[in-house]
């Protein structure tokens, strides 16, 4: 797991604690602190909205990938709450389908697909959306 945050660092450190197969990093999404070509899959989870330019992250999640490697990104549909973006600290208001999946492809991800997640019956955030690419050579 990979964060600049401290708080978030330790939270996740509590949840993991005693697992063996976990390692946390400290660092930035843009210049992900892990060997290129690592990886056998990758997770960003409700993190593009918070980022001024989110290609640059889906490059960098390419970059740790193993040819063959998945990409897996979930993140907030389109919505018109300004309040909550404001409230939340985000740079956007979420995504479409098509603007997500088109993210992928332009940072070289194939076999991109991307649909909406039904929301739970007593959700209070705006909706999610489910994304996944595959590292090809």
């Amino acid at each position: 797991g990979v964060d600049n945050s401290d708080q978030m660092l330790e939270a996740a450190r509590r949840r993991v604690e005693g697992r063996q197969n976990v390692v946390l990093k400290q660092g930035d999404l843009e210049a992900i602190p892990i060997e290129d070509d690592a990886c056998d899959a990758a997770i960003l989870l409700l993190v593009l909205t918070y980022l001024p330019e989110p290609a640059v992250v889906l490059r960098e999640m390419k970059r740790i990938l193993k040819v063959a490697g998945k990409a897996v990104v979930i993140d907030l549909l389109q919505h018109d709450r300004d309040d909550f973006r404001r409230q939340m600290g985000q740079q956007s208001m979420g995504f479409t389908s098509d603007q997500l999946k088109r993210l992928l492809q332009e940072a070289g991800f194939k076999q991109a697909r991307c649909e909406q997640i039904p929301p739970e019956p007593a959700a209070k955030g705006p909706a999610l959306l489910a994304a996944t690419g595959a590292k090809s050579n």
